[in-house]
């Protein structure tokens, strides 16, 4: 198959992702620098959303907390409005996914929580359930955008 061919193949295959699923996926789009001392960890070198098609955002990130604020509600990032192709990352309503921990937080009573994070409807992402002695919160999560 000639390099032309193997172009044209290609352009064909697009196509007809596009067609079937009405759009692509659009670009990822760094959310870092992290607030309230939370951090980047390697080898991600950012933290990473995109939108995809069905209107959802797609999050991929390693974050380290050792040194970071993880109490309820503390804003760790701004999410960006859009990405490069102008698609939204802000949620109708506010929107919360789980995420791995490295310590689960246990506490008395009937106040525990599974660790997630939440995105608000003006970009703002916390943190919730998150223990105080956590290292490392790892997201490869999806949420919607549109009110449910």
């Amino acid at each position: 198959m000639s390099q032309d061919e193997k172009v044209y193949d290609l352009e064909q295959r697009v196509n007809a992702m596009v067609a079937g699923y009405g759009a692509l996926p659009g670009p990822w789009t760094k959310f870092n620098p992290m607030l309230a001392s939370w951090g980047v960890q390697s080898p991600y070198t950012g933290a990473w959303m995109r939108w995809m098609p069905g209107n959802y955002v797609m999050v991929s990130a390693r974050l380290g907390c050792a040194s970071g604020t993880t109490a309820d509600d503390t804003v760790i990032a701004n999410v960006p409005q859009f990405d490069a192709d102008g698609n939204t990352f802000w949620p109708a309503q506010e929107v919360g996914f789980p995420v791995y921990c490295d310590m689960e937080r246990v506490e008395t009573g009937s106040n525990n929580r599974a660790a997630g994070l939440k995105v608000g409807t003006a970009g703002n992402m916390y943190c919730e359930g998150i223990a105080g002695s956590a290292t490392v919160v790892i997201v490869n999560a999806f949420y919607p955008l549109d009110s449910m």
